[in-house]
């Protein structure tokens, strides 16, 4: 499950790889409707939404999120200890907005910014239904952020984007199109997006985030009582609120 010194490479000049498979089609289709039918359905306490941690207190999501295929990749490139800090459920139905270029680096309370995320396919995700499209090489430094437009159809939660006069300086994107169970792997500074949905098939995916150890997470810009998860490894500097995963069970109202 371990990248090759070649794919690694190819991390590092291109900001993503993939696709990978980690689970069946069948397999993701009995997780979709757990998610709908059992996580979805409430926010737990302290939490900012429905979407976000859910590996905290459901193990069917904390199972997606700590994947030996994930896990192992992620390792080929940070080493061998490796944090679980965040995840992220993106709900992509018919008719939804665009989520614009963006690097993720302006929105995570990390010191320094060190995170790889691997973002699993829970439907199909093909360009008529806006899979993720990242920019191959974007990686490479800082693009200057802009606020979204007012007048323009995007997601709330996304307040800036990519200025787009820096995206004419980049490669031309590529679509990240998965199968269900299927992910990609991409650095925090990969520009990436996706279009609106103009096609009538759903899009659910996971974003899975991970750091390690070195990296100080601010838990307390997440949500009340927020803590990482050591899925491999050891946390030798302690500079985070961290649980061993031999030790972890996620459970509803954790706190």
């Amino acid at each position: 499950m371990s990248l090759s010194p070649k794919q690694i490479e190819n991390y590092r000049l291109n900001g993503f790889l993939g696709p990978f498979k980690a689970f069946d089609v069948d397999e993701m289709s009995e997780i979709r409707n757990h998610i709908e039918s059992n996580v979805l359905i409430y926010t737990p306490s302290n939490y900012p939404s429905n979407k976000h941690c859910r590996h905290l207190d459901d193990q069917k999501v904390f199972d997606i999120c700590s994947h030996p295929s994930i896990i192992e990749k992620v390792s080929s490139i940070f080493g061998d200890d490796i944090i679980l800090w965040r995840s992220h459920l993106f709900l992509k139905p018919a008719g939804a907005a665009e989520v614009p270029w963006h690097q993720d680096r302006d929105y995570w309370p990390l010191e320094p910014v060190v995170n790889i995320s691997a973002w699993l396919a829970i439907d199909e995700a093909t360009k008529k239904n806006s899979c993720v499209q990242v920019i191959p090489g974007s990686h490479k430094r800082i693009i200057p952020h802009i606020e979204v437009p007012k007048a323009k159809d995007t997601i709330s939660e996304f307040e800036k984007m990519a200025d787009p006069d820096e995206l004419k300086k980049e490669n031309p994107p590529v679509d990240m199109e998965l199968k269900p169970g299927e992910f990609f792997i991409f650095n925090n500074l990969t520009l990436h997006r996706s279009a609106p949905n103009i096609s009538q098939a759903p899009r659910m995916g996971i974003a899975v985030r991970l750091t390690i150890p070195i990296v100080k997470i601010y838990h307390e810009d997440i949500f009340k009582d927020h803590f990482a998860v050591l899925l491999k490894g050891k946390d030798r500097y302690g500079f985070n609120n961290t649980i061993n995963k031999s030790e972890f069970r996620p459970q509803k109202d954790y706190n």
